[in-house]
């Protein structure tokens, strides 16, 4: 490759990057990186996590006013416990009943 096409690789690739910067900055002043993480008023929130062991993790999960309590791992999920929050305080989690039939 001559030196003339191997700049135009380079300007190409400064404008794609470039491109990609500004499209994350316009993004991030719009407020869509909240969004899209679930914050700014999302249903949807991820209030703790803990690793339990190498292959299973603990996750208090709020969701419409409730937290619920799950344990995940490699064959699955599930919901150990769950309560209504409170404002300002940490709700008492209640069992639940994983053997019911759906």
């Amino acid at each position: 490759m001559d030196f003339p096409s191997v700049l135009r690789v380079v300007l190409a690739l400064a404008a794609v990057a470039g491109g990609m910067l500004a499209l994350a900055y316009a993004m991030r002043r719009a407020g869509l990186v909240e969004r899209l993480k679930g914050g700014a008023g999302g249903r949807l929130q991820i209030v703790d996590s803990l690793a339990l062991d190498a292959r299973r993790r603990a996750v208090l999960i709020a969701c419409d006013g409730v937290e619920h309590l799950v344990i995940l791992g490699p064959t699955g999920e599930t919901v150990v416990a769950a309560a209504p929050t409170v404002d300002g305080a940490a709700p008492a989690l209640r069992a639940v009943n994983t053997n019911a039939a759906a």
